[in-house]
């Protein structure tokens, strides 16, 4: 099904397309581009602070199963789910979770964790359901309410942590009925987590002088209670036309939460931007240029203040009279997905670069010759001393032109030694000009500087994890022919004795990456913690004898019986090094090792694969010297499989990846090649990891657009 739904996918984008995307890409600044910022699949990224709407499931105004498998693609680590009390208890006191859980779990498998905002009412106590539903007092509803909610946070308490109570309370609602739905509801939320972490009020409508009315009451009643601590985060939800304009507030807000509890913290749970129509202040309508500009600037915009940011939202919504226009994914009054609009490119670009890793320096200082006014956000690469600078015009809200102005601007406080340019929408990476850039006192001044109303980036080079330019990653088209399917293993260990016999089963082909030996040699695995698809590991020698499974080496003289009819790499130790010593060293194990390949294996061209992943521009000479077609790596690449340095081969991934089928959509969209590697002895002697991969195989096998193939296939032309 996921293969399906992917061609599916595929088809929709070729017949509905983004005409923003396609311009704003073939746009940008007059600078020589140099590459792409290379993404990543959030299974990939650690950790973050950025999350996504994935709201309204709860009264059916979108379905999850369409967008599930672009949420790991945003590379966002935490997502918002409503949960939807009327849908989870449609018959008294008694609660079915089946569609929740296939929200929770589905997120959770695409590396993205799940906070749950409690919400709305249920027409079984006569409570409504919508957005502005009102707060109920009846105490009947009320113990119905902590019920349900006390089921729920059981039911996920294990994959949970963070729950959030009521979404936008009206500001006309009672301050004390909602103060008494904050008590009641934490108490229940905790007698089923105590470690929740609790989020509370949604603070919204952001105009002066009225935004902080409602907090400000509920404050004062806990205040009184003594109840200040029910929750651990505000959320808050800023539309304002210019996304910058609702900071004073933001700061006014988090010095209000101070004042009555210095531990509160700030969260911005919900806001985004329509992509057409909804006239801003009887202004130019919203279009998918403005849209991506103010998401980028609300992201931007938090981060620089360390924000925890939810955008809003994953795809449009069908509301019951009319069809919203705030997604990144653009759907239709059916639900269904028709293409990632501009927006969602923009924000993977963010969400990649600005991970766990990257620490804010917060506003620079900067000096320009323009005079419109700017913001300039600092930041620096944890356990570097490199920083580098985003910079937007902010004085008002976005317009739709694609116009950059050439501003001679220095950016205080920052001496930057070999900087570069990142267009942040499209993820191009430009070069700057040595003329256009020099060090000036604890600064450095930039001449005719691309800048416009939407945040750019610049950055040290070598910060920056890039793509060429001519792998056009963001121009995914479906290639004809099938896709090759190419494995290896290495170290040909005797658990390569089943692993042969699952091949045959499915008519798999595959390359064992040998290390000649005159006798088998013992060594063990582990695995080092406990779980179904925990793969076994290499043991340090010192504590290789405190148990584990012993697997062994194969010796010379039995492996031809066992890799009869597959094909077979070198993987045996050379010296990395530069001296004559190393090269002669090297040439004579490289050459004695190819020649047993042909010997003993009747194979007269072979590849190579290193030992540890560990390689340098000498070992890559002296292998290609030596007659061998290729150097495998342990390095992963997107799609599309570079070929081009075939002494530093990368692969898609190793076969244990959790984006592995991921990686596999990605390659057949883009056609080519899938290369997946391993150690059999991962699996050890547990059934359910050999079952798992015998699962790979035969789905390989059975899929119509896929064939199996060698790696020497790809250059022994």
């Amino acid at each position: 099904m996921l293969a399906l739904s992917f061609r599916v996918s595929i088809a929709q984008e070729e017949k509905h397309k983004s005409i923003a995307w396609e311009e704003i890409k073939n746009a940008g600044p007059d600078l020589k581009q140099i590459g792409w910022l290379k993404t990543k699949h959030a299974n990939e990224i650690k950790s973050s602070n950025w999350s996504v709407g994935c709201e309204t499931l709860d009264r059916d105004y979108a379905k999850f199963s369409v967008y599930k498998n672009y949420v790991g693609e945003l590379g966002v680590k935490h997502a918002r789910l409503q949960s939807g009390w009327a849908k989870c208890e449609k018959q008294k006191g008694v609660y079915d979770f089946a569609w929740l859980d296939s929200c929770v779990y589905g997120l959770i498998d695409q590396g993205v964790k799940p906070w749950i905002c409690l919400c709305y009412g249920n027409t079984l106590y006569k409570s409504r359901i919508e957005l502005g539903a009102e707060i109920f007092t009846s105490e009947e509803i009320m113990t119905a309410w902590c019920k349900y909610v006390e089921a729920t946070v059981l039911h996920y308490k294990a994959v949970v942590k963070d729950w959030e109570i009521w979404n936008e309370p009206r500001h006309s609602a009672s301050p004390e009925a909602y103060a008494n739905l904050l008590i009641r509801t934490s108490g229940a939320i905790r007698k089923s987590q105590s470690n929740a972490t609790i989020l509370g009020f949604t603070v919204h409508g952001f105009t002066p002088g009225i935004v902080l009315k409602f907090p400000s009451a509920v404050l004062e009643i806990l205040k009184a209670k003594g109840k200040l601590d029910v929750v651990d985060y505000v959320t808050y939800h800023p539309y304002t036309p210019n996304p910058d304009d609702c900071y004073p507030m933001v700061e006014e807000l988090r010095q209000l939460l101070h004042s009555y509890n210095p531990r509160l913290k700030l969260y911005q749970g919900e806001s985004g931007c329509p992509s057409m129509g909804n006239n801003r202040n009887n202004k130019e309508p919203w279009t998918e240029y403005s849209q991506v500009k103010w998401n980028l600037r609300r992201l931007a915009g938090d981060w620089t203040r360390n924000i925890p940011s939810s955008l809003f939202t994953i795809i449009d919504l069908k509301y019951p009279d009319h069809l919203q226009s705030l997604g990144l994914i653009r759907s239709n009054d059916s639900h269904e997905f028709l293409y990632k609009r501009t927006s969602f490119y923009s924000a993977q670009h963010m969400f990649n670069f600005f991970d766990s890793s990257v620490k804010s320096m917060g506003e620079m200082k900067y000096k320009a010759d323009t005079q419109r006014k700017m913001y300039v956000a600092g930041f620096r690469k944890k356990g570097t001393s490199a920083s580098g600078v985003m910079i937007w015009y902010n004085d008002n809200a976005p317009d739709s032109n694609l116009k950059w102005d050439l501003v001679n601007v220095t950016i205080c406080n920052i001496r930057f030694k070999d900087p570069v340019y990142v267009e942040l929408i499209t993820g191009k990476v430009y070069e700057i000009g040595r003329k256009n850039w020099q060090k000036s006192g604890n600064g450095t001044v930039f001449t005719n500087l691309p800048v416009w109303d939407s945040p750019v980036m610049l950055d040290e080079r070598g910060q920056i994890v890039m793509m060429p330019v001519n792998i056009a990653a963001k121009q995914v088209q479906q290639v004809p022919g099938k896709m090759k399917v190419v494995q290896c293993w290495d170290d040909s260990p005797t658990t390569d004795i089943p692993l042969v016999a699952l091949l045959k089963k499915y008519h798999a082909r595959a390359t064992f990456n040998i290390i000649p030996r005159e006798t088998r040699k013992a060594f063990v695995v582990r695995k080092m913690k406990a779980g179904e698809h925990v793969l076994f590991s290499f043991l340090p020698k010192d504590v290789s004898r405190e148990g584990g499974f012993k697997v062994e080496h194969l010796a010379n003289s039995e492996m031809h019986g066992i890799y009869e009819g597959f094909k077979i790499a070198g993987h045996c130790g050379i010296p990395l090094g530069d001296t004559p010593k190393d090269s002669e060293a090297r040439m004579q194990i490289l050459q004695k090792t190819k020649t047993m390949i042909r010997d003993d294996f009747g194979q007269a061209v072979c590849g190579y694969v290193y030992p540890g992943g560990n390689y340098s521009p000498a070992a890559m000479k002296g292998i290609g010297k030596a007659g061998y077609l290729y150097a495998r790596t342990t390095k992963s690449a997107d799609a599309p499989l570079p070929l081009d340095t075939p002494m530093a081969l990368p692969t898609s991934c190793h076969w244990g990846s959790p984006t592995f089928w991921e990686k596999y959509e990605d390659a057949k969209k883009m056609g080519g090649v899938f290369y997946f590697w391993g150690h059999s002895c991962e699996l050890g002697d547990d059934p359910e990891l050999w079952a798992w991969l015998g699962s790979i195989y035969e789905r390989i096998s059975a899929d119509p657009e896929a064939e199996w193939a060698d790696v020497i296939d790809l250059f022994n032309n």
